[in-house]
């Protein structure tokens, strides 16, 4: 199974909205002879600031860390803020401006970056410098209802590059008024350039769906039954060779053994490989990696009795230390990294770096059978059966 286009399009919006200074790279170097040319009236001043955050590696400024450095500047460092972002020899040092443009405290620097946007979306001239400048600013723009005023008027420029953004915007907030603002504004693109803007509003109503409870999803096929006869089984020679070879092959995707045994226990002989995926899924002595194509495979075989196989490993997981509990009720992006966690890390005994992940990605499909989770540079897909999410395929994806 290939990574969805709804996936694919995630990870490259996740990759362009990635701060430069959150990648491996060495920090940029401050301009020559910066600290003869500092802004005087501030202490600290802002570009010591900066120069400082780049080289302790400090990603970003949130409103907490921001603080103390506001109370001493006050609302006059936004104007020096401002000006260091349309200086080029700055341009490394963009997404810490912004940043603390964000967490200024005073309404006048919310006003300013407002009127900044504005300012590039309806001017007569777009050029690459302002498109960058835009760019940047939107990144860091709260993903709220709040927020939609500020885009509509966006959605409303006379440059289609600046409608575009506004729609990938639209489709970040994930609400249906959002949206519909986005369908609105799709009508102000040149015909060429509508399809991956359709494409980035079907994303959001994907991950509209993903947020929506479990409960209220349309009825769905259950797991098939295992099948009683039509087939003519195979030897149990042949069998215990192609369980063999699915235990040789590391492959997790494009394993043509893992593919028959999923075939075969779809046909005949289902209870034998359930059981052996079963098996090979909770023996502590094999690899965590062939223990998860092992829980891989059972959410592909998709039968009754595997999905029941799924759901007794996980349950008897849930005794593990740190293991996630039951909720009372599960949204559909609950319910898919919960069950991401428990194939990736729970069950096959490995250590979870995904615990404090509180908002991962997530889309669901329009008929709600299939979904993926995004943890990190993993993409998870799953398929539903009922009120159960199994995980099928797992894809390393690229970072910055």
């Amino acid at each position: 199974m290939k990574a969805h286009i709804l996936t694919v399009l995630s990870v490259t919006f996740l990759l362009a909205a990635t701060p430069a200074s959150a990648s491996l790279a060495l920090p940029p170097d401050p301009p020559a002879g910066w600290e003869t040319s500092q802004t005087p009236g501030f202490d600290p001043s802002v570009e010591s600031v900066l120069v400082d955050a780049a080289r302790n590696r400090v990603l970003g400024f949130t409103a907490e860390s921001a603080r103390p450095v506001w109370e001493k500047w006050g609302p006059g460092a936004t104007d020096v803020l401002f000006r260091l972002l349309e200086t080029p020899v700055w341009n490394g040092f963009d997404h810490s401006i912004v940043s603390l443009l964000f967490a200024g405290p005073f309404p006048e620097t919310r006003a300013r970056i407002e009127k900044e946007l504005y300012q590039i979306a309806e001017g007569p001239d777009l050029s690459r410098e302002a498109m960058n400048c835009l760019n940047v600013l939107l990144l860091r723009f709260p993903r709220t209802p709040d927020s939609l005023p500020v885009l509509m008027r966006l959605s409303k420029s006379p440059h289609p590059d600046v409608v575009e953004r506004a729609i990938f915007h639209f489709s970040l907030i994930r609400t249906e008024e959002s949206l519909a603002a986005a369908r609105d504004a799709l009508e102000r693109l040149p015909e060429e350039r509508r399809t991956r803007a359709l494409v980035q509003i079907d994303h959001g109503y994907a991950q509209i769906r993903a947020h929506e409870p479990m409960a209220q999803a349309p009825s769905s096929q259950l797991a098939r039954p295992m099948p009683k006869g039509g087939f003519k089984k195979p030897a149990r020679k042949a069998l215990r060779d192609l369980q063999a070879r699915f235990l040789k092959s590391s492959k997790q995707n494009g394993d043509p053994a893992m593919d028959a045994l999923v075939k075969l226990a779809q046909q005949s002989r289902g209870k034998q490989i359930v059981q052996f995926l079963a098996d090979t899924a909770s023996n502590p002595e094999l690899h965590a990696e062939m223990r998860q194509k092992a829980l891989f495979a059972l959410g592909r075989v998709g039968t009754k009795e595997s999905v029941a196989a799924w759901k007794s490993l996980r349950d008897a997981a849930r005794a593990q230390p740190g293991a996630p509990q039951p909720r009372p009720a599960y949204t559909h992006a609950q319910r898919m990294y919960e069950a991401a966690i428990f194939a990736l890390c729970i069950i096959p005994g490995t250590v979870n770096p995904y615990h404090q992940l509180s908002n991962p990605g997530a889309w669901v499909s329009t008929d709600y059978t299939r979904g993926a989770v995004l943890l990190g540079d993993v993409d998870v897909q799953l398929l539903r059966y009922g009120h159960e999410w199994l995980p099928v395929e797992k894809e390393y994806l690229p970072v910055p």
